[in-house]
């Protein structure tokens, strides 16, 4: 918490809200990617977990 009153000393409010946006939308990005990786990677040869189909294990 002290960090974060000297931040606020040192370069006032304004630089910690652009910090704070930019922490906000690194975590999204970071976020998206990830969701990406999981749900969309069917596309992607290097993960197969999608054998089991229908007929049970193909």
């Amino acid at each position: 918490m002290k960090i974060i009153i000297d931040w606020l000393i040192e370069y006032g409010p304004g630089a910690l809200l652009a910090y704070a946006i930019y922490v906000l939308v690194a975590g999204c990005a970071f976020g998206v990617y990830l969701w990406y990786r999981i749900w969309h990677h069917e596309h992607d040869p290097r993960f197969k977990p999608h054998d089991i189909g229908p007929r049970g294990l193909d």
